[in-house]
């Protein structure tokens, strides 16, 4: 268990160090009256999960992703992070579901579907969701799975050039009982 927690440690830094690379070599995107959020920001998954509540972390838990919330990046030696990633099977890390149903390609009806759900006529920003956990509101389990997978994905583990959400994952949100039904190992991967 040691061994486990020092390697996601590590690859974890991996993250943060690509992230701190890109951003020395990336101009930042400001979206007017809104803080900016940029791609493979740790440091704002960092604070999402500090903010997150015993329960919030409980329903994270229940659906068998506690590995993200162990995340916990401070900067290592960018070479070491490369290598132990290089060498280390990333999904015994990570313990993202391998195998599975495949993220499904309907990204008008996923964007319909996120956009009722949180009663909005356009997608927010990442940092709507995550702002969510900071600001301490009151949400839903179901809104707690999905505001923290849409941060984890665009902050971590999917991560783009977009400050908004992909639509390319939100069709799994539909039905946050089927969330570990899916191949997050592939997805993440590709």
């Amino acid at each position: 268990m040691l061994i486990k927690s020092i390697i996601l440690y590590f690859v974890f830094c991996l993250f943060d160090s690509f992230s701190l690379s890109l951003k020395a070599k990336k101009s930042k995107v400001v979206i007017k009256g809104e803080a900016s959020f940029t791609r493979f920001s740790t440091k704002y998954f960092r604070q999402v999960l500090s903010a997150m509540s015993d329960h919030q972390k409980s329903v994270i838990d229940k659906y068998r992703f506690r590995s993200l919330l162990m995340f916990d990046s401070n900067c290592v030696a960018k070479k070491l992070a490369v290598w132990i990633a290089h060498y280390v099977d990333v999904h015994d890390i990570l313990h993202l579901p391998i195998g599975g149903l495949e993220f499904r390609k309907d990204r008008n009806v996923s964007k319909q579907f996120i956009l009722s759900k949180y009663a909005k006529t356009s997608l927010p920003s990442v940092r709507f969701f995550g702002d969510q956990f900071i600001n301490k509101d009151n949400l839903t389990d179901d809104k707690v799975i999905t505001s923290f997978f849409i941060v984890a994905l665009s902050c971590f583990l999917c991560a783009n050039s977009c400050l908004l959400p992909s639509t390319k994952y939100l069709t799994i949100f539909e039905d946050v009982d089927e969330i570990k039904s899916y191949d997050w190992s592939k997805f993440v991967y590709d």
